[in-house]
């Protein structure tokens, strides 16, 4: 009467370990059909990498420099001294994002436009229904990036954000310098092609006159991307649409079924392991009893 009740209470484990079996594997089917967080879609490349054609931006920032001089012909001390300096630097801010509302999202992205007084520099449209992408470098008013950059953050899903400021003082100086120099230049060869001299070598000063002014008009135009009055941090974002999500029809039936042979599949192999730990553990155990009398033999010898 035992022995059936051990058997019996046996099966109902076995019955109760196929069924929790089962039922994790029914509730895993519908876990793993919800839509997932990072998926290949989160993935989208940086279109503004490595284009060089795109409108540069600069900004200025004034910060005050106290240093201290001696003064002249004197034997007082140094006295502190405060100079207002200039910072010329490029500031960009390269967003990508996701959206499932492509037109209300770029339509929202248009009017952040206008509402900072910022202007769209450069625009790349490209892909079919579904699968569109916007591309926009913006022209925005330094003292507006911050509050820019916090709206843009919040349209669509935000897959990647990257700030970087370039300090570009040494080369606007040195620009300017080199204006100079080229302006000195001129000077000095003009003065000299008024002066009597061979055809051959009056062509040859216009030449270099001219040479000279186009550099200068090279100059004119970088110089004036500094200009207070042009004065813009730059936002590229791309917007790249992505299909509303729609999770797979899969019927209660397919769904039993798949967990039935799954659990058929791995409940078998779950037990014939626990059999053979078990089968294991009994050859172990009947080996060393039998090892017993042999060990007390040979100690006794």
């Amino acid at each position: 009467m035992d022995s059936k009740k051990r058997i019996r209470r046996l099966a109902f484990y076995f019955i109760y370990g196929f069924i929790g079996f089962f039922l994790f594997r029914l509730a895993y089917g519908y876990a793993s059909s919800s839509p997932k967080e990072d998926d290949p879609f989160d993935y989208i490349s940086d279109f503004f990498e490595g284009n060089s054609g795109l409108k540069r931006n600069y900004a200025s920032d004034k910060y005050m420099n106290t240093s201290s001089i001696k003064a002249k012909y004197s034997e007082q001390e140094s006295a502190p001294v405060t100079v207002i300096s200039e910072q010329k630097f490029e500031k960009i801010a390269s967003l990508q994002s996701r959206t499932e509302e492509f037109e209300k999202d770029e339509k929202t992205v248009r009017g952040l436009v206008g509402r900072y007084n910022s202007l769209i520099q450069y625009e790349h449209n490209q892909g079919n229904p579904g699968y569109r992408q916007v591309h926009l470098s913006i022209g925005v008013p330094p003292a507006q990036f911050d509050s820019m950059i916090t709206d843009i953050r919040k349209v669509g899903k935000l897959l990647a954000i990257q700030v970087t400021k370039t300090d570009k003082t040494n080369e606007y100086r040195n620009m300017n310098a080199q204006k100079a120099s080229l302006e000195k230049t001129r000077t000095t060869l003009m003065e000299l092609r008024d002066k009597p001299g061979k055809i051959d070598e009056y062509m040859a000063l216009t030449n270099r006159i001219l040479e000279i002014e186009q550099q200068l008009q090279e100059l004119g135009v970088s110089l004036g991307d500094f200009d207070a009055e042009n004065e813009f941090c730059t936002v590229r974002l791309t917007l790249a649409e992505r299909e509303k999500y729609v999770p797979p029809t899969i019927s209660i039936l397919h769904r039993i079924k798949v967990a039935l042979e799954w659990t058929i599949k791995y409940y078998f192999v779950f037990v014939s392991t626990i059999a053979l730990i078990f089968f294991s553990a009994f050859c172990i155990t009947r080996v060393a009893d039998w090892l017993k009398p042999v060990m007390a033999r040979i100690n006794k010898k």
